[in-house]
Order: C-alpha cells, then structure tokens, then sequence
C-alpha cells in the first residue's frame, strides 16, 4: 500500500553560477537530500520551505562536493555562489525510466 503522504520522486535539475565563473547545471540525487535532512537537524537550520535558497546551495554544494567537482567547504561555496534555483518545476520522474540529458547547449552563452 502507498503512503499518500509520502514525498514523490522529483527531477532535481539545478542551476548554480559561482563568482567569476559561467552558469552550470546540475541534477542532484537523493544522497544530497538526506545529507540536507541529517545536516539541518544537526545544525538546527530551519526547513527547506522556511529557507529555500539555503537548502537549495546546499544541495548543490552536497552534490559538487560529493563528486569531486567542489573542494571547499560549505561556508565557503555560499559566498561564492551567486546564483541557484531549481530548473525543473518538481516534475515527477517515473523511476523505472531512465533519466533525460538536459540540454546544455542554452547555457553555452
């Protein structure tokens, strides 16, 4: 049976620029979310709702970091990042089906 109260599988396409740097794009997973849901407990941060642009640098830092694309610390990613929002609007993903490829080429300016 399905809990109906239960969160629903989200595409987590982000977009992020850092200072000095071009606009990316990344699709963070569910390892970057529980990471936000262990760390703001742990540090007492509000939640995703009440803080949205903390949890979403988070998130991305959590995913550049994770896979080596980042090596400083948090702290230090929040200052240099100067722009992060999400690119999809929660569409729900179907996870028996593969992931799309985002299309890069807009963000080739």
């Amino acid at each position: 049976m399905t809990n109906p109260n239960a969160p629903k599988l989200t595409r987590m396409t982000m977009g992020y620029q850092l200072e000095g740097q071009e606009p990316e794009t990344c699709e963070v997973h569910n390892r970057s979310l529980i990471a936000w849901d262990e760390t703001r407990g742990v540090r007492k941060w509000p939640s995703s709702t009440d803080a949205p642009f903390l949890w979403m640098t988070f998130i991305v830092w959590h995913h550049l970091n994770r896979r080596g694309l980042y090596a400083g610390d948090f702290l230090k990613f929040k200052e240099e990042c100067e722009t992060v929002e999400s690119l999809d609007d929660d569409a729900p993903v179907d996870p028996t089906q593969p992931a799309a490829t985002p299309d890069l080429s807009s963000h080739s300016e």
